[in-house]
């Protein structure tokens, strides 16, 4: 039977131990205000730095809804204004597949400009439906009129379109007319309004064409980026992957260019029209219309083709 001497010293030990580890490690620290609000601003700085790297991201995958406006609704063809066409399928890629609707207006067979082809490009907003007016206007020129939806539009093939989609339709197109129609490039005039006028001289940079017609041109991708305030706080110089800024190919094409430009709400067109002018190298001429009508815009072609384009006899 233990004494009672021994039980004290073993809670005397128990005791000391204790005494020990308390003196070993101490008293819990004490957690200050300073570094509480330090761990607060360094979290609020992760996730914004998060946010802002989410808000980058966004911008990239999708800066090209904020250029293109596509609509898939077909309401008009050219039948709808009285005119023969034919409806044309075309490939830019190796599937196999049709993936390009166009439409083919012939010119009259007695026209002026039978032997010859105005490759109509429309902007970056709706679809072929929305331009048979100035197919019609172009049309009673005497020249046949080629007209397709890039790909995302109309009955084209459902995709995101992009700048380089556009590009690849546009030169799928011309490849159409070149070796399947066997049309000389010297008879294309390529007719490019908005965002089309880009994608014309893109084309005309890669390809021989006649002349080029661009009608109230986009501005560059960047401005209509920074008419965005989310956009204003991201760095665009590196994320933009939308260009739409056919400068570059003006400044050294040497292709017949006639420019048009007409009053609008947001004086945005006739500004960034007139100043691609001036940067661009000759020949080159310029039209200002009172008003954005086709038959105001056929009126102002009229003079051109026959500057560029011999007359059929």
């Amino acid at each position: 039977m233990p004494s009672k001497k021994s039980g004290k010293s073993r809670r005397t030990t128990s005791y000391s131990r204790s005494k020990g580890q308390n003196s070993l490690y101490g008293p819990p620290p004490l957690v200050s205000f300073g570094w509480l609000l330090g761990a607060a601003a360094t979290a609020v700085g992760i996730g914004a730095a998060g946010a802002y790297l989410v808000l980058c991201l966004i911008f990239y995958q999708n800066q090209a809804m904020m250029i293109f406006h596509p609509s898939k609704t077909v309401a008009k063809t050219p039948a709808s204004a009285g005119l023969p066409y034919q409806e044309i399928a075309l490939d830019p890629t190796t599937s196999g597949q049709p993936q390009i609707t166009g439409w083919w207006v012939p010119a009259a067979k007695d026209a002026a400009y039978r032997s010859d082809t105005i490759f109509f490009l429309h902007g970056a907003s709706g679809s072929l439906s929305d331009t048979v007016a100035q197919i019609q206007a172009l049309h009673t020129l005497g020249i046949n009129v080629f007209a397709i939806d890039y790909r995302g539009y109309g009955k084209s093939a459902a995709i995101r379109p992009t700048e380089q989609t556009a590009d690849e339709d546009a030169l799928a197109a011309w490849t159409y007319l070149t070796a399947t129609r066997n049309l000389p490039a010297t008879s294309l005039v390529v007719f490019g309004e908005g965002a089309g006028a880009i994608f014309a001289t893109h084309l005309a940079a890669e390809r021989s064409v006649a002349a080029l017609v661009l009608a109230q041109i986009s501005p560059p991708a960047h401005e209509i980026f920074e008419q965005d305030a989310r956009a204003r706080l991201l760095p665009l110089f590196l994320l933009a992957k939308e260009h739409m800024n056919p400068v570059p190919e003006l400044k050294r094409s040497s292709t017949p260019k006639m420019f048009l430009e007409w009053p609008e709400k947001s004086g945005l067109g006739p500004s960034v029209t007139r100043r691609d002018f001036a940067l661009a190298a000759e020949p080159k001429q310029i039209a200002s219309l009172p008003v954005a009508s086709p038959e105001a815009v056929a009126n102002a072609v009229e003079p051109f083709l026959k500057q560029i384009l011999p007359v059929a006899h």
